[in-house]
């Protein structure tokens, strides 16, 4: 009997699950300063009305703007429209986020089939009090952001950017690199690039050799002094990440600019079979 009601609880949690059609969510969050760079207008706003088309799936809210940062100054309100919540649609995933009549948002807006949109998860865009906190220090990146330069700084892995390859093929480079007689077998370097896509320099990696911008948590330098002395399988990996003498421009996709940028290489070295690996 217990078998028989494990398993039909069992194919009533697949049959619940297969009729909300449950969706995993996977996204990357922006820096505040990086997504205010990116969008078209970036407001603080009060939602007036929440309204459902007749069938319910699909609402609009209409916001009153109380603070522009970014866009037209003269806006004064703002109507967007959104597919409706997974318990009138049916579809639940985790990717769902809601929006009520009354609260007071900041809302990072991009275009999007010719229309002003924005999103309540993956972004900045959110309530502008949670839990009875003002997001004080959202609101400071923000009210200072007209003092950011997107090309004043480094970046590593942020949204929002391409992902530079080396020009030079990195696995004939591995390949062709002669068999050692080495004690270490693994290790992490940290390429320094400029917005040239030119290698500046190979370091060891320390994690927390950088210096950030206090309020925009951008990179303004990495402090490479106090460096060890790398032992004989570092030195080897490092004089071969230095061949890799040209990449690709790091390019931030809304306005093509280039910038510089750090790329971390994990590099191997199988004493067995005298062969060496990477992994970007």
């Amino acid at each position: 009997m217990g078998k028989f009601y494990s398993k039909l609880i069992f194919i009533l949690g697949l049959l619940f699950w297969n009729s909300h059609r449950g969706i995993a969510c996977v996204c990357d969050i922006q820096k505040p300063i990086l997504e205010y760079y990116a969008s078209e207008m970036v407001f603080e706003g009060k939602v007036e009305a929440k309204t459902y088309s007749q069938d319910k799936q699909e609402f609009t809210i209409n916001f009153n703007v109380q603070k522009i940062y970014k866009g037209d100054p003269e806006t004064k309100s703002l109507e967007f429209t959104f597919p409706a919540e997974g318990k009138f649609t049916g579809t639940w995933t985790s990717c769902d986020w809601s929006i009520n009549e009354g609260e007071e948002w900041i809302v990072y807006a991009y275009y999007k089939d010719n229309r002003l949109n924005f999103g309540g998860i993956c972004s900045n865009s959110g309530k502008l009090i949670n839990y009875g906190i003002k997001n004080i220090k959202h609101v400071e990146v923000l009210e200072n952001a007209q003092d950011f330069i997107l090309t004043d700084y480094i970046y590593r892995f942020e949204g929002g950017f391409t992902i530079p390859e080396p020009k030079i093929n990195i696995d004939s480079l591995f390949s062709a690199s002669p068999e050692a007689d080495l004690q270490s077998s693994h290790t992490i370097l940290d390429l320094k690039i400029d917005e040239k896509g030119v290698l500046q320099g190979v370091y060891l990696l320390r994690p927390n050799n950088r210096i950030q911008h206090p309020l925009f948590e951008t990179i303004i330098e990495y402090d490479y002094s106090n460096q060890r002395e790398p032992n004989e399988f570092e030195k080897a990996a490092i004089k071969i990440l230095e061949n890799l003498k040209q990449w690709e421009p790091k390019i931030f996709k809304k306005t093509g600019e280039a910038v510089r940028h750090h790329r971390h290489v994990h590099v191997n070295y199988d004493k067995i079979k005298k062969q060496w690996s990477y992994e970007l």
